[in-house]
């Protein structure tokens, strides 16, 4: 039931863009200005393609400018009854909107709304259209700078990988000592206690190895 919807993210992708296709262009609004993001080449340009052949009066797409870092996540979302602005951290990819841990606000308060509004007007007005020259000129660097990004992302999820290693090792020993200390009190010495009895319990109720049990030692294990 969307009146307008703008919104500033700092960078897209086609998986992001699939998810919300349908829903934004199936949308009653008559106008939608989507504000994208240059720095580091994160955008895909199949996406500003797919966003430049959409183009017309109701649809817009925009290129923010390189400097300074573009790093927004804003939807502004006006509707009959009222305006609707999300804050939050996720760009318009798979990850953001399904996968990564993310945050946003939504605010609905007439003083915040006309300030994002204005600072998106703003920066729209200072953004690039999406021009064939433009998408193609983007291509090209984003095409360029391919393979040193995918070394580079390659080497981050490496190091991602060891650090993600040492701390799951670094957890494992936090709860062998938290289990040491809890078993040297004396309430974890009587659970202990109580763990072991069980123990022999179960043992006599299931007769490992053979485990020949009837019905009655069945339900006196489930118990214990």
């Amino acid at each position: 039931s969307a009146v307008s919807i703008k919104c500033a993210i700092a960078f897209g992708h086609m998986s992001g863009w699939s998810e919300i296709d349908a829903a934004l262009c199936g949308s009653s609004a008559k106008k939608v200005d989507i504000l994208l993001g240059q720095a580091f080449f994160q955008t895909e340009p199949d996406l500003l393609d797919c966003l430049r052949r959409r183009s017309k009066d109701s649809f817009q797409g925009r290129l923010a400018p390189v400097k300074p870092t573009f790093h927004p996540k804003v939807w502004v979302i006006e509707t009959p009854a009222t305006t609707h602005v999300i804050i939050g951290s996720a760009n318009l990819s798979h990850g953001g909107f399904v996968e990564n841990t993310e945050c946003s606000a939504h605010v609905s308060d007439q003083d915040s709304i006309e300030s994002v509004n204005a600072w998106f007007d703003k920066l729209w007005d200072e953004s690039s259209p999406l021009t064939s020259d433009l998408c193609r000129i983007y291509r090209e660097k984003y095409d360029k700078t391919k393979k040193l990004r995918s070394k580079l992302r390659q080497a981050i999820e490496d190091a991602t990988d060891e650090l993600e290693r040492a701390q799951i090792e670094w957890m494992r020993q936090e709860a062998i000592d938290a289990a040491r200390r809890y078993f040297e009190t004396d309430i974890g010495k009587q659970a202990a206690e109580q763990r072991r009895e069980a123990m022999k319990r179960i043992k006599n109720c299931l007769k490992p190895n053979a485990f020949d049990f009837a019905e009655a030692d069945w339900l006196e294990f489930l118990r214990i």
